[in-house]
């Protein structure tokens, strides 16, 4: 179950204008299910975590659907029959090497639209969720740096302090993954049994995930 998020919480975080919440006047009519309104207006979207971030939301233009995306990015390349009531789905997050996450307006789930041609694979139970992925990385990103380790090396007396590190860094990263599989287990589709064994255990967020494992997020 998604822990509970408010503004404020983000905030802490990304700063109150690293946090992007929509007017209810600017969200598309389209979006109909009612808690995922709720949270864009009232909670919001962190609009950057590194190797993702929010969609424009609040820039006035119109949110990007995904027949605009399969018209403009896929054509000639994707193979898939987009799903029924595709006029409401909407981009609002993007990996910026990988693809889009796009809402279903009508359900308020999210879809992983990849850049090649695989077809789109639900990826969270909602907007809540995807937010609480980039807080639950952002909040835990201390722990994965190499001053961080390097000193906690050095106060435990390791006498091989880059062992250390490496084994430090894939047990934080073994935290994270139980903590967001907890949150929501939809991008884990084989469960979190041994991470690491599945290529795409985690959808779009494996990187992120294999690179805290390998120390590469600090």
């Amino acid at each position: 179950m998604v822990p509970e998020l408010t503004f404020k919480t983000l905030a802490e975080e990304f700063g109150a204008d690293g946090v992007l919440r929509v007017a209810d006047a600017d969200v598309p009519a389209g979006v109909t299910h009612g808690p995922t309104r709720a949270f864009l207006t009232r909670v919001g979207l962190p609009r950057d975590l590194r190797a993702m971030g929010a969609a424009d939301l609040d820039d006035g233009e119109p949110w990007t659907t995904l027949p605009e995306l399969y018209d403009d990015f896929g054509a000639g390349d994707w193979t898939w029959e987009q799903p029924d009531g595709a006029e409401h789905w909407y981009e609002i997050a993007e990996f910026y090497e990988g693809g889009s996450i796009l809402l279903d307006g009508a359900t308020g789930e999210l879809w992983w639209v990849a850049d090649d041609d695989r077809p789109p694979a639900r990826v969270h139970s909602g907007v809540d969720a995807l937010a609480y992925f980039m807080y639950a990385i952002r909040r835990s990103t201390a722990r994965f740096t190499h001053a961080y380790t390097k000193a906690l090396a050095a106060d435990q007396g390791a006498d091989d302090t880059l062992a250390f590190q490496l084994d430090r860094y894939e047990e934080e990263a073994r935290r994270l993954v139980a903590d967001l599989y907890t949150a929501d287990p939809t991008p884990f589709p084989d469960g979190i049994g041994e991470p690491w064994d599945e290529d795409g255990f985690a959808g779009p967020w494996t990187a992120i995930l294999i690179d805290v494992r390998d120390g590469a997020w600090s």
